[in-house]
């Protein structure tokens, strides 16, 4: 169970990341309505800071403002496209990307379509490990 922080005034969360992680670690991208404008932040259960641009909209994402926007958010520790950027650290420590296939999930009750993106580019992710690697077949799931 997570202990994310708790929710500013009128903020839902938009997007929610879960980590297959040893704590099973969520981030939370959330978004509230203030000043005639959205607002948005990204938040974790360790209170770390993660930078989002843009910060604010004057409208609610596409799916594919929300995609972009979601591989932009940067972390001190972290980098590459930030969909990848956890799967992409525990590669660089050495395991497999295979194995790493279903680390993260990334889902929407907002945004229903955005989980399936996702699972695309995970997948995509492990076929160019296997296509560097020589392998003649592509993983599929």
């Amino acid at each position: 169970m997570s202990n994310l922080p708790g929710y500013q005034r009128q903020e839902t969360e938009i997007v929610r990341i879960e980590l297959e992680s040893t704590t099973s670690d969520v981030i939370s991208i959330r978004a509230r309505w203030w000043q005639g404008r959205l607002h948005y932040r990204v938040v974790d259960e360790y209170q770390e800071t993660f930078e989002v641009k843009p910060a604010t909209s004057q409208r609610p994402f596409t799916l594919g403002q929300l995609v972009r926007f979601i591989d932009r958010v940067s972390h001190r520790d972290l980098w590459g496209p930030f969909s990848l950027a956890y799967n992409a650290l525990n590669a660089d420590g050495g395991t497999d990307r295979r194995q790493l296939r279903h680390f993260t999930r990334i889902r929407s009750d907002i945004y229903p379509q955005l989980h399936d993106h996702f699972e695309h580019v995970f997948a995509e992710w492990v076929r160019e490990a296997d296509v560097d690697a020589g392998l003649e077949e592509a993983h599929e799931d």
